[in-house]
């Protein structure tokens, strides 16, 4: 009887976890449908052209500048819609789809939803100033028949009832001028201008005028496009906040696209951006999702790889990460025990792999021993120049001429953010920075220093909740009780 009687509360109790999992999936996705509905949807129109059929307007890489820009958004949690040469026949960016589709796809957003429209091609104005985005079908001789006025989109923006409206274009690529025709190329911020006045509308351009949008070949996308991308990455929150806000996009690029097109190029190209009225910059374009620590580290390796290199730089530093905190008692090292002195380790090796024997990267130890000898911790290296730090190693003295200033913030569970600074020594010059949002494992919340009794049952898996980050809850809560050798009942004695 009593395996009977074990057979039916099994049975019942087998019900009941059941309808608790039920339970859960409802709440779950009720909690998921009331955050969408008060976030508000997200749409992103993205406009490519390069394969325009009057040939003499052909592009390159424009296809890459959409599909990277859309990777990076569908991850944020964007609906897109793709305007490209390689679409099917509703999405060839052809003049008569778009302007047919374009109304009903805008009218989407409602009060509370993101809309993002890029385009990349080509844009033109003719004799009287009248603008144009050119599709893959115009003619730069019949704007007014082939040409997508300006103007109509908008006016198509403005009766949008989104409050968080984004254009960013991408325009005054080589090219253009038909012979014989009236019509020339517009740069972006030229045809920004149309939408100034458009409530509610934060419109980033690419470059100035009288400037070109270059082309990077080595990146396959162009300059502008490249560090848009990168920012949306969660390179460009530079304060921890956990997300891109307009404004942190715009001092991104605005501080790499000029200084690349420079060095690399020997041009200028300065992007810019018109805020229309009701247009909040603090409005948030992407939430960063966190990100397992060591691909970050790698992520934020091969940026600061590429500054390095655009530079000049021969040698390079990475001390021990700093923690910023208003607390002192949070600062380098507290709370964080050997966490920022291992990451600034995996940075410099993966530094070391993405130098391709162009630059040298110096270790820890003999960072940090320079900048002992030099009375400056690494706290204090964003506010202080540092004249002739030099390295010693293997009998050898190392001229070491910039700096990576790692920075740990925030940490909220099993989240940290990271942001890396890469600063010359000798001037005080950022260079750059790179980042995002990192994921602490349970072995890497280990380096955090505490101690704790772990158990077997910790490890038992949740409906919808990760391991792991259940886990690192638990234990930071361990971690304000009484040490456990402490307790006398602690089954390990050490």
């Amino acid at each position: 009887m009593r395996g009977a009687s074990s057979l039916v509360e099994g049975g019942h109790a087998g019900r009941i976890r059941a309808w608790g999992w039920i339970m859960t999936w409802v709440w779950v996705s009720l909690g998921v449908v009331c955050f969408g509905a008060e976030r508000g949807n997200r749409y992103a129109i993205l406009i490519g052209v390069e394969k325009y059929e009057q040939r003499e307007l052909e592009l390159m890489f424009c296809l890459n500048d959409v599909e990277r820009l859309g990777k990076v958004l569908a991850e944020a949690g964007y609906e897109l819609w793709r305007f490209t040469d390689q679409e099917g026949p509703e999405g060839q960016p052809s003049r008569e789809n778009l302007m047919r589709r374009l109304p009903e796809l805008i009218g989407r957003a409602g009060p509370h939803a993101t809309l993002v429209v890029y385009f990349t091609g080509h844009g033109f104005i003719r004799e009287g100033g009248k603008l144009y985005l050119a599709p893959r079908d115009c003619r730069v001789g019949d704007l007014n028949n082939t040409g997508i006025p300006a103007e109509w989109l908008r006016e198509q923006l403005a009766g949008c009832e989104s409050r968080r409206k984004f254009l960013i274009l991408d325009v005054c690529h080589a090219g253009a001028q038909e012979e014989g025709s009236r019509a020339e190329g517009v740069s972006s911020k030229e045809l920004a201008r149309v939408f100034e006045r458009t409530a509610g509308l934060y419109t980033l351009a690419s470059c100035q005028e009288e400037e070109k949008s270059l082309i990077w070949d080595t990146k396959r996308q162009s300059l502008f496009s490249y560090w848009l991308v990168e920012g949306l990455r969660g390179h460009a929150d530079r304060e921890g906040k956990g997300e891109v806000i307009a404004d942190d996009l715009y001092q991104y690029v605005n501080r790499h696209v000029p200084r690349v097109a420079k060095r690399v190029f020997g041009q200028a190209q300065n992007p810019d951006r018109v805020v229309g009225p009701g247009s909040q910059a603090e409005v948030g374009l992407v939430e960063l999702k966190p990100r397992r620590w060591k691909p970050l580290l790698a992520e934020i390796a091969e940026q600061i790889a590429t500054m390095v290199q655009l530079e000049g730089i021969k040698v390079v530093g990475v001390p021990e990460f700093v923690v910023d905190a208003k607390k002192a008692e949070l600062e380098l090292g507290g709370d964080f025990g050997v966490l920022g002195r291992w990451s600034a380790t995996t940075l410099s090796g993966f530094l070391a792999e993405c130098s391709g024997g162009k630059f040298r990267v110096v270790s820890q130890d003999v960072v940090q021993e320079a900048l002992q000898k030099k009375g400056v911790s690494a706290r204090q290296l964003r506010s202080q120049t540092i004249r002739g730090l030099q390295g010693e190693s293997a009998h050898e003295s190392i001229a070491i001429g910039g700096l990576v200033v790692g920075i740990l913030r925030n940490r909220v569970g099993q989240r940290i953010s990271i942001q890396c600074e890469l600063w010359d020594v000798g001037s005080q010059t950022l260079y750059g920075t790179a980042g995002g949002e990192a994921e602490l494992s349970p072995d890497e919340w280990a380096m955090l220093g505490p101690s704790v009794a772990v158990h077997s049952n910790d490890y038992r898996p949740e409906p919808f909740r990760p391991v792991s980050a259940r886990l690192i809850n638990q234990l930071d809560q361990r971690r304000q009780k009484p040490h456990p050798m402490q307790d006398s009942e602690f089954p390990y004695r050490v």
